[in-house]
């Protein structure tokens, strides 16, 4: 059909380039006929082809599927198949397990049995021989202690039959004068004596309760004895004597303060706030202390004497503090002027008198006497000129009125 279009084609260009017109072509029925049918033979494979094509994509695909499928269905049957055998195994391996450790509880069971009786007996016997140690120990010491208490007591005894019968003190100074000996016979002497802190107390007292010569055995000498001596001393209230080798010693003294001085039977003293007498005569610069008279006034004025330095009002007129009875005290002032003051809580009352001396100028009115030992009123007397113009003025006073 194609070669008879060609053929037309052909000859119309030929008609065409002589210039005429085409004739139209006579068909031919058979050969179109022909040719239709090899068209038609030759396309029937082609859609075969194209159907055959299909089908085995079609077919292709489910196969595919399947084996998809098929392939699942066989990984987990092997799934399966291999969790069960790994349960097979372990069961076997426990049941193998179980067996041996049932086989090893057996055997460590038959072989305890004799070991560990012959362990149990080892342990009885340690036991029993710990404890019989522990008595023993325990019986020693108690031996022990009662040994040491027994020799305690009689050391006591002892050193309580020496003491009592003076034999200790012998058996110390023959100690100390076998050590003197030896150290005199080494050079250990004394050769110089050195005093310092003396101000008022005097050297020939120092020297005269210190007891020693040149060439006295330094290390028999007994310096706790000779410092008790040297305190006996009225001016020293404390002394320390210490040993200097190889041949001095040294004293050192603190001097007491002198407080008042004490006037009993006509002898005047200097003593300190304790009321201990520091001299038996009144040395230069202290005679301007307060006076304290009477028997027991030195041990017992510092408290009133305190109280009086508080207020000076009165301490300025003191004269003399003086004791009464050994029970309570009398002021002395300057004025000519008596206090008697009460035996408990003299003190108080000092209040009352400084407030009569400020605010009631009661030196200015002839009193001679002020009396404080009654509770309830204080009691005063006036100077005999004084009362002589009060009696005459109380009789002029009566002539008047008659």
């Amino acid at each position: 059909m194609d070669g008879g279009a060609s053929e037309m084609q052909t000859r119309n260009s030929r008609y065409q380039g002589e210039g005429t017109k085409p004739l139209r072509p006579t068909i031919d029925r058979d050969q179109l006929r022909r040719n239709v049918s090899e068209r038609v033979s030759a396309s029937k494979p082609q859609q075969q082809q194209a159907q055959e094509f299909t089908y085995n994509q079609q077919v292709g695909q489910s196969h595919a599927q399947q084996v998809r499928q098929a392939t699942a269905r066989i990984g987990v049957a092997n799934e399966n198949r291999f969790a069960q055998t790994s349960q097979r195994v372990k069961a076997k391996t426990t049941k193998k397990l179980s067996f041996g450790k049932n086989i090893f509880k057996g055997a460590a069971i038959i072989l305890w049995r004799p070991f560990g009786g012959f362990f149990g007996f080892v342990k009885r016997r340690y036991t029993h021989l710990s404890l019989k140690f522990e008595q023993a120990n325990l019986f020693n010491a108690s031996l022990h202690s009662l040994v040491n208490s027994a020799l305690v007591i009689i050391f006591i005894i002892t050193a309580a039959i020496l003491y009592r019968n003076g034999q200790i003190a012998t058996i110390k100074h023959d100690i100390i004068e076998k050590m003197g000996e030896w150290s005199s016979a080494a050079g250990v002497n004394v050769q110089e004596v050195k005093l310092y802190n003396r101000q008022h107390t005097s050297k020939a007292e120092v020297l005269a309760a210190l007891n020693v010569e040149i060439g006295t055995p330094l290390l028999s000498f007994d310096v706790d004895a000779a410092r008790q001596r040297i305190e006996q001393i009225g001016w020293v209230a404390e002394a320390e004597v210490q040993r200097i080798l190889p041949d001095r010693l040294e004293i050192s003294i603190v001097e007491r303060d002198p407080f008042a001085i004490w006037q009993i039977e006509g002898k005047r003293y200097l003593v300190d706030r304790q009321g201990v007498v520091v001299a038996d005569e009144i040395l230069r610069g202290y005679h301007l202390l307060p006076l304290i008279v009477g028997k027991g006034a030195s041990g017992e004025a510092s408290g009133l004497l305190n109280a009086l330095e508080e207020r000076p009002e009165i301490f300025e007129y003191i004269r003399a503090l003086v004791r009464v009875g050994e029970r309570r005290w009398d002021l002395d002032l300057t004025n000519d002027v008596r206090v008697l003051l009460p035996a408990e809580k003299p003190e108080a009352m000092l209040a009352d008198l400084e407030r009569m001396i400020v605010d009631q100028d009661i030196f200015s009115r002839g009193i001679k006497l002020i009396d404080f030992r009654l509770n309830d009123r204080v009691r005063f007397e006036m100077d005999e000129v004084t009362a002589n113009a009060y009696f005459d003025a109380k009789q002029a006073a009566l002539e008047d009125i008659k």
